[in-house]
């Protein structure tokens, strides 16, 4: 019999058992906010939103 992986990306936000119970590989995503690069999770989301609302691609025009 043929063994099947299940691979997803870091954006499925599975739980830590799920990943672990199932042998789940989970493909880190990069987020790119401006210039800066960052590996999917290493921000917290208080974090992520802060620079998404300091980043000059994410600011709206004045009205």
């Amino acid at each position: 019999m043929e063994k099947i992986k299940i691979v997803t990306d870091s954006t499925a936000d599975l739980t830590k058992a799920l990943i672990e119970e199932y042998d789940i590989e989970v493909v880190p995503l990069t987020v790119h906010i401006g210039e800066e690069s960052f590996r999917d999770g290493s921000l917290t989301l208080d974090e992520f939103f802060d620079r998404m609302k300091k980043s000059a691609s994410f600011l709206q025009p004045a009205r």
